[in-house]
């Protein structure tokens, strides 16, 4: 379903921010390029890292949404 639409799984956006919390540059230039090369959107794994963020700081000041993308854990 990821792929048909173009979107990246959980998994890749979460190993996207860990490149960019290691500050580690090229892992996450090297992640976005296999991302797009295997049909990810890059637009949609930014949005997908956006959204990700949001919900962590949703969850880190202790707010309670139902609409979370992502869970606490």
């Amino acid at each position: 379903v990821h792929k048909a639409l173009g979107i990246a799984p959980d998994e890749r956006v979460v190993e996207l921010i860990e490149a960019l919390a290691e500050r580690d540059g090229a892992r996450a230039l090297r992640f976005v390029d296999e991302s797009a090369k295997s049909g990810v959107q890059p637009i949609e794994l930014l949005n997908g890292v956006l959204e990700f963020l949001r919900d962590v700081m949703v969850v880190a000041v202790g707010a309670e949404l139902e609409t979370l993308a992502a869970g606490p854990e």
